[in-house]
C-alpha cells in the first residue's frame, strides 16, 4: 500500500473511531431513558395522587424527548462530521484509483513497444494492485457511512 493510501486509511481509522463513539454516546441516551422509563412504570398509578400520576407522564415524555434530542444534535453532529470525512476519504481513494488505473494503462503501453518497455510491466502490476486497493479503500469509507447512519436511525426509531 503507498503512502497516500496508508495515509487515507488511517484517517479512515480515525474516522470510525469517531462514529463509534458518537454511536455509544446515543447507545447510552437511549439506555438511560429506558432506565428512566422503567423506574417510573414501576410506580403504580393506581396508588398515586392523580397530580402525582400526571407528573409520572410528564417526566417519561419529558426525558424521552432530551433523549431524542441528544440523539438529533450532539450525535447526530458528530456522525455527521464523521460521515463527511468518509465521503471525502472515499473520493480521494477513487481518484486515486483512477490515476493508478490511467497508470497501469501506460505503463502496459510502454512495456508493448519493444524489449526496452519491458521493465514497465513491473510498474503495471504495482499500478493495477494500488488501484484495487484504493477501491476497496473507497468502498469501506462509504460503507462505513452508510453503516453508522443505519445505526442512528435505528436508535432514534427505537425512543
Amino acid at each position: 500500500m503507498g503512502s497516500r493510501l496508508e495515509s487515507y486509511k488511517g484517517d479512515l481509522d480515525g474516522v470510525k473511531v469517531e462514529q463509534g463513539e458518537a454511536i455509544k454516546e446515543g447507545e447510552k441516551d437511549v439506555d438511560e431513558y429506558k432506565q428512566i422509563e422503567a423506574i417510573l412504570d414501576g410506580i403504580d398509578k393506581g396508588n398515586v395522587d392523580d397530580e402525582v400520576s400526571s407528573h409520572i407522564d410528564a417526566a417519561k415524555e419529558q426525558s424521552k424527548e432530551a433523549a431524542r434530542e441528544d440523539l438529533e444534535t450532539n450525535v447526530r453532529s458528530r456522525l455527521d462530521s464523521a460521515n463527511q470525512e468518509a465521503f471525502t476519504i472515499s473520493d480521494e481513494a477513487t481518484t486515486l484509483e483512477q490515476g493508478d488505473r490511467e497508470a497501469a494503462d501506460q505503463f502496459s503501453q510502454a512495456a508493448s513497444v519493444s524489449d526496452f518497455g519491458r521493465s514497465a510491466s513491473e510498474g503495471e502490476a504495482v499500478a493495477n494492485e494500488q488501484a484495487g486497493e484504493a477501491a476497496d479503500l473507497a468502498s469501506e469509507a462509504r460503507e462505513s457511512a452508510d453503516h453508522s447512519q443505519a445505526e442512528l436511525d435505528a436508535l432514534t426509531s427505537s425512543l
